[in-house]
């Protein structure tokens, strides 16, 4: 027994000195605490926020909106220079948004029909360019046809996907546009979740054999200030991956011991993106690409997905031949038409990275923007030779 009372007191000292340690390098920082102070290394659980931001439901004369169905999206008549909407909530020219603004109510009635219809996030937004410098313009530009851009900066494909359905804009041809992240934030309610975010939005989750949307109308305010307070017990939060870690409030979580080894398994998750990690994550995105596949059929369009590449996706080139590659099986599984632009922007970007993404920011250049309007001009090319 005598023994034992040694390694058993070194043992108890150990632990107090690395749940001293801990707590002493554990920075909080609004409702999350950091080990390090550093982003990428939450401590489950997440507190209760002090406050949620004042959602003002309003959706004229503001750029960025909320929006119930979409979580938000573009305001009518919005200025938020460079970007400039018009009295549709869709982005336009600083010189039509002027003439609008100057004329008296009832606006002009737009076109219910394009020739093709660009959805995704900020890359099809067109986020640090001017409207005439997005790759959707440029693209009308070069073919003369008529090109409608419903990109949204912070959308995973889910959120583009519906905001398509909600205009309900007549089309032959429908583009999303996406980078690999789009995955990830199509499996998550709270936008930037573990960085403290409170901004929600909707998801798609499999239920009685079809997927099915959930959080619409998008939580915000108190309501939601309420599921923080439930905690384990809220249905809303425990459908976010790892939320039963995430949000779980035993006693033992008292212990930062506890806490930060119940992290490794939830960051080795986080640090694992979506598209090219095999799993339910991946099977589920796959999953609403197909039938937003079919449902464009049902209307007699063509869906392509047009594949983008960014900073993180450059990262894992260094690393790997082809980091989509993955992806792009599950996609020719499941039918999907995609355009992929290979590995040219990364070559450019290994030389010249101030050409691809503008200096100091992470979006597309103006001469990178125009780059993916000629790949898509090239490939309309081929289904008109191919019709």
């Amino acid at each position: 027994m005598k023994k034992l009372i040694f390694p058993v007191f070194v043992l108890i000292i150990t632990a107090v000195l690395a749940e001293v340690t801990l707590r002493v390098l554990t920075k909080r920082d609004k409702h999350i605490d950091y080990l390090f102070g550093k982003k990428s290394y939450f401590l489950p659980p997440f507190h209760v926020p002090q406050q949620v931001p004042v959602v003002d439901t309003t959706t004229w004369h503001k750029y960025n909106v909320y929006d119930a169905d979409l979580g938000w999206s573009i305001g009518k008549l919005g200025a938020q220079p460079p970007y400039y909407s018009n009295h549709a909530g869709y982005r336009c020219s600083q010189l039509e948004y002027d003439s609008l603004r100057n004329k008296q109510m009832p606006y002009p009635e737009l076109s219910r029909a394009y020739d093709l219809v660009c959805l995704g996030n900020s890359f099809t937004h067109g986020d640090e360019v001017a409207y005439e410098d997005t790759w959707p313009y440029r693209l009308q530009q070069r073919t003369g046809l008529r090109v409608l851009n419903l990109g949204v900066g912070g959308y995973g494909i889910d959120q583009a996907w519906l905001r398509y359905e909600k205009e309900k804009q007549q089309t032959k041809l429908i583009i999303l546009g996406m980078v690999a992240g789009d995955l990830d934030r199509a499996r998550s309610q709270i936008y930037n979740l573990t960085v403290g975010g409170l901004k929600t939005k909707p998801m798609y989750v499999p239920g009685n054999g079809a997927l099915q949307v959930v959080n619409q109308p998008t939580l915000h305010g108190e309501e939601l200030l309420r599921e923080f307070s439930k905690a384990e017990a809220s249905e809303f939060l425990l459908r976010e991956r790892n939320g039963n870690i995430l949000f779980n409030k035993g006693w033992h979580t008292n212990f930062y011991l506890v806490r930060a080894a119940r992290a490794f398994t939830v960051w080795q998750q986080h640090r694992q993106p979506v598209y090219r990690t095999a799993g339910d994550d991946l099977t589920l995105c796959v999953n609403l690409l197909a039938e937003a596949n079919h449902q464009a059929e049902q209307q007699q369009a063509r869906f392509v997905v047009l594949l983008l590449d960014n900073l993180n996706t450059f990262i894992d080139y260094d690393k790997l031949e082809n980091p989509w590659g993955l992806f792009i099986q599950k996609l020719e599984e499941q039918g999907i038409e995609y355009w992929y632009y290979g590995d040219q922007f990364y070559k450019q970007f290994k030389t010249n990275p101030d050409a691809v993404i503008n200096k100091g920011l992470v979006h597309y250049t103006p001469q990178a923007n125009d780059a993916v309007a000629e790949f898509v001009e090239a490939r309309l090319n081929v289904i008109k030779m191919e019709d």
